[in-house]
């Protein structure tokens, strides 16, 4: 439960989101492992897991890690949904899209990367999988209307 329930502040409906970026190569990061044999965990996702977080998105600086390294920093310290409808890691689960209820309103959220900001190439051998962002926005505008998300 959040700290400010247990305060008595009036909680309203609300989504928590990080819009990526959380493995940015700070200290911490280096010091927790940023290659596979050296990972022990991802203080960021273990702090917003804590917080509450809703959903994250994957952000350019995140690919800096290995795929390994994302696919065990979410499978072990994510308690919250890591979203990419057009960058796909083999073994790491990322939902295109989170839709939601706040406040009677129903919320749709989805995770999409610009490919050229990434620097980042389709690599089969190593689990990376890439798609033009146009193409799941174009799948997933259909489920927001039929849902009457905003």
């Amino acid at each position: 439960m959040p700290w400010f329930v247990k305060t008595g502040i009036p909680v309203f409906p609300r989504f928590l989101f990080s819009a990526g970026d959380d493995h940015i190569g700070t200290p911490m990061d280096i010091l927790t492992g940023e290659r596979e044999e050296e990972f022990i965990m991802s203080p960021v996702f273990r702090v917003f897991t804590r917080l509450g977080l809703d959903a994250t998105v994957l952000g350019n600086h995140d690919f800096d890690l290995p795929p390994a390294v994302l696919r065990r920093a979410a499978g072990k310290d994510a308690g919250f949904p890591v979203l990419s409808s057009n960058i796909k890691i083999k073994g790491l689960p990322t939902p295109s899209a989170l839709l939601g209820l706040a406040g009677g309103l129903r919320v749709g959220v989805m995770g999409v990367n610009t490919l050229d900001e990434l620097h980042l190439t389709e690599d089969p051998l190593r689990g990376i999988f890439l798609e033009h962002p146009e193409k799941p926005v174009k799948r997933l505008i259909p489920l927001r209307k039929s849902n009457r998300c905003l």
